[in-house]
């Protein structure tokens, strides 16, 4: 990541938990919220619950309307965080080794 401080507010999240026997999700139901994600260089930071924090080790890899990134959360967990821009709303996931958490926001 690149340029200028980006700042991106989710409307609703889901979380998945991977299914063992056949390694897909298995997606709760969406819910509302209003977790604000702040993109700054390498570094991501949340509002969330936890104040989460991502920072980034690999530049970012990009094909159509995604971008994914390999990082480490602030207790030091690696896991790989999807942007996507679709419309009419985008998501950014942080996905962990058997869960992955959806934030989806307006574009």
């Amino acid at each position: 990541m690149a340029g200028a401080q980006e700042t991106i507010q989710s409307v609703e999240a889901q979380i998945g938990v991977k299914r063992n026997q056949s390694k897909d999700w298995k997606w709760k139901q969406l819910v509302p919220c209003q977790v604000v994600f702040t993109l700054d260089n390498a570094v991501i930071t949340t509002n969330d619950r936890d104040e989460s924090v991502y920072t980034t080790y690999e530049t970012v890899q990009v094909t159509n309307r995604m971008g994914v990134w390999k990082a480490h959360d602030n207790r030091g967990k690696e896991c790989i965080i999807r942007m996507e821009y679709t419309y009419p709303k985008g998501k950014i996931e942080v996905e962990y080794k058997s869960i992955c958490y959806r934030y989806f926001f307006n574009n």
